[in-house]
């Protein structure tokens, strides 16, 4: 309950203050100023009720008791997006059940995207929305720093940098979580539509293959049938039949390298000394061929039913300012760590379709290369290019060396970097595709 006119306060700012430093139990305010235009103003900065003096203590009573049945029975429902949780009553916010620390500043903002999870706020709404228009709004760089404060503890506890997602020319959001699912109708990343183009020529070349191996098998067996008994003619059965073992089962076919693995037993064996032994070789063969008809390659499927929605850069520098000019870009998810994070932590659990290492001085170079080193060794591997304002002829050799992907020039816009990112995507994974799935 608080006093409009006190000595050296102003209760309607004091309440002011308290909302915005998210207090959210009742406030009824007390004065003599009786006018419409100043109950108005009480409401506006927060208040729930307005009572002039003088007033009736029973009705003072019946009004705080009112008050108290309305806040029972109506506390504010937690507020939640992705793994983020707010509670408005405890100012307690969690992200996958993790604290996060925030200013009243921070969670007044962040609690305003979540009541409004579908509207951009540009820095004067913002400022609008939390500073009202009696008392001094800050500069709209305030907010600027508000929001970067925000994703950095959103990220450290685990949520993507771009939660808080800029909308080039209007303001801010929070990312919809239509694109943080996987959906059939959304675009496909850059590794995923390389993956399918190759996997898809792959395939025929694949199905030619085997043909012919299966159709070689079945005409030496028709001539040892025929009473050939020459042993060229067995070795190269011999040879057919263990050659589609390995390829049926690096491409999926189970049932059907379980068939080739009987026939490769067969031949491993002595040759075939009677008709029957022939013929149940046949029907193997035929039974090979009606499983290979009614089958499907199983790496597409599997492809097809853990489709990427986006492609993850991951942009390794202690500027922030480098991921920031990335964020607005579609359909690449944009996460940062320090040199310090990932050199204490690792590159293991890291999950990144591409890497882009920002270093300065020649002091990081060895930390730089060692980090190439470690991303080229995983499987699979992870291309990484290196943003710098000072290269050089050494630099270039030793960062090709540890399988880099190039350097880039900091002077590039951010559309001729993520250019550059798309294209080695394309061509970094399908030449690994390629390797990968050879014959």
């Amino acid at each position: 309950m608080l006093d409009i006119l006190l000595p050296k306060f102003d209760g309607m700012s004091i309440c002011r203050q308290l909302r915005q430093e998210g207090y959210q139990m009742p406030i009824m305010l007390l004065t003599a100023l009786d006018a419409k235009s100043d109950k108005v103003i009480g409401l506006d900065a927060g208040a729930d009720d307005y009572l002039v003096k003088p007033f009736d203590f029973q009705e003072l009573a019946a009004r705080i008791r009112a008050l108290e049945r309305r806040a029972n029975s109506s506390l504010p429902p937690i507020l939640e997006w992705e793994s983020l949780q707010l509670n408005p009553s405890s100012c307690q916010v969690t992200y996958a059940n993790q604290e996060l620390h925030l200013t009243a500043k921070e969670f007044s903002i962040l609690e305003l995207f979540l009541r409004n999870n579908q509207r951009i706020f540009n820095r004067g709404a913002i400022i609008d929305n939390l500073w009202g228009a009696h008392s001094d709004p800050p500069e709209e760089n305030t907010i600027k720093s508000h929001i970067k404060s925000l994703r950095q503890k959103l990220f450290k506890a685990g949520a993507d940098y771009s939660f808080i997602e800029t909308v080039y020319g209007m303001g801010y959001r929070l990312k919809p979580l239509s694109d943080r699912k996987i959906s059939q109708t959304e675009p496909e990343s850059v590794l995923t539509q390389t993956l399918l183009a190759e996997i898809a020529l792959q395939q025929k070349a694949f199905k030619a293959k085997v043909g012919e191996r299966v159709a070689t098998l079945k005409q030496l067996i028709n001539a040892m049938r025929e009473g050939n008994q020459d042993s060229q003619i067995w070795q190269e059965a011999k040879y057919e039949a263990h050659k589609l073992v390995g390829s049926l089962g690096s491409f999926g076919f189970a049932r059907a390298s379980q068939i080739a693995g009987e026939i490769d037993d067969i031949f491993q064996d002595v040759t075939p000394q009677n008709q029957a032994q022939l013929l149940h070789v046949c029907k193997l063969v035929v039974d090979l061929q009606r499983e290979l008809e009614q089958s499907e390659i199983q790496a597409s499927d599997e492809l097809n039913s853990n489709k990427l929605t986006q492609d993850v850069l991951l942009v390794v520098s202690d500027d922030e300012k480098i991921a920031e000019q990335l964020l607005d870009a579609t359909g690449i998810i944009v996460n940062t760590a320090t040199f310090s994070s990932i050199i204490k932590n690792g590159v293991i659990s890291i999950n990144a379709s591409i890497v882009l290492i920002d270093f300065d001085s020649d002091s990081v170079i060895r930390e730089t290369l060692k980090l190439v080193e470690e991303f080229s060794n995983r499987t699979p591997p992870v291309p990484t290019l290196v943003l710098t304002e000072k290269n050089s002829f050494n630099n270039s050799l030793e960062l090709t060396h540890a399988d880099g992907r190039g350097f880039l020039d900091k002077s590039m816009s951010s559309e001729k970097i993520l250019e550059h990112i798309t294209k080695v995507l394309q061509k970094y994974y399908k030449v690994f595709v390629c390797r990968s799935l050879k014959l």
